[in-house]
């Protein structure tokens, strides 16, 4: 019994390898390129000088805001509606059920059916 699980994992071990084996020879053929430190270090300051940059433009503008707008009351503040409070959510079902009607009933059972079919005969 020992040799029988010994044999499977050999032959596991076999398959394996001959599907790894190509599959590394094929991959090994691909050049890798040398990774640009330089270029990369550059790109880092572009990054960092573009966030201070919007990080300075957000105060800049955040200080035109408090210049603009005069302090409300606490009370109204407290009071205030919610912007949550006064959007509608609309959900329109029946086309919903339109179509699981479509489905679960027969067309020749429907109503209208019958009435085009009695017309016309």
């Amino acid at each position: 019994m020992r040799y029988l699980c010994l044999f499977t994992f050999h032959s596991t071990v076999l398959v394996l390898l001959s599907v790894i084996y190509p599959l590394s020879s094929l991959l090994s053929g691909a050049k890798l390129q040398s990774f640009k430190w330089q270029e990369y270090l550059s790109w880092q300051r572009k990054v960092n000088e573009a966030k201070t940059s919007a990080e300075a433009l957000k105060a800049s503008l955040g200080k035109l805001n408090q210049e603009k707008k005069h302090q409300e009351s606490k009370w109204k503040t407290f009071f205030r509606r919610t912007r949550l409070e006064e959007i509608q959510v609309v959900k329109n079902n029946i086309l919903y059920l339109h179509n699981i009607y479509e489905v679960a009933v027969l067309f020749s059972t429907r109503r209208s059916f019958l009435l085009i079919k009695s017309k016309s005969g």
